[in-house]
């Protein structure tokens, strides 16, 4: 009785834990994802804003810049401005210049009306791909695309992060659950145990 009474709420004890941190850590993920999701809007419209100067002066210095500017912090792994066929303007990589995008994120960033969110690969690691038209309000003509790619390692990172931290605090939990429950089941038995005698 004492092992079945003790099992019993060390199995609550497991349930409840796992629920917490299946509910907490769905929510983590959530704010983290519109947090980088933010970010990106930010960059790709400061990148679109540059890139319809650019494209309109043929100018490329400017763009190229700015994407080196959101380069140094090492979120945004790649950032290119093509023009309305889908040519490359300005491209992170240089030698890129001029090269037709034919991908799959490529071809649907070029088909998007709006802000249009992906998730894709770039060599080999995933990342947020983030697309915004750049319109040229005097006619409302498209002139070309501005594309950023953030990595997702970071937010991988934070997540593992937090489950460690969720599992140690877990395992001290569960460890200092099984003690009280096993003194509680004791607690509880006591009585039974000194029937059993009285009755032997």
């Amino acid at each position: 009785v004492r092992y079945k009474i003790a099992g019993t709420l060390v199995v609550l004890l497991a349930l409840t834990v796992v629920s917490l941190g299946n509910v907490t850590f769905s929510r983590q993920r959530g704010i983290l994802e519109q947090e980088m999701r933010h970010r990106a809007q930010v960059l790709v419209q400061q990148l679109a804003n540059v890139g319809k100067e650019g494209l309109l002066t043929k100018q490329e210095l400017p763009v190229f810049s700015t994407i080196a500017d959101f380069q140094k912090d090492g979120v945004v792994v790649y950032a290119v401005v093509t023009d309305a066929d889908g040519k490359v303007f300005v491209h992170s990589v240089l030698n890129k210049k001029g090269e037709l995008l034919t991908d799959a994120p490529a071809l649907r960033s070029l088909r998007t009306d709006g802000l249009f969110f992906q998730e894709t690969v770039y060599e080999g690691a995933p990342v947020l791909d983030a697309s915004l038209p750049i319109i040229y309000k005097a006619g409302n003509l498209r002139i070309g695309t501005a594309r950023i790619g953030i990595s997702l390692k970071t937010l991988g990172e934070a997540i593992h992060r937090q489950k460690v931290t969720f599992l140690r605090i877990s395992l001290a939990f569960m460890a200092i659950g099984l003690f009280i429950s096993f003194a509680l089941a004791k607690f509880l038995t006591r009585p039974l145990t000194a029937l059993a005698e009285g009755i032997q």
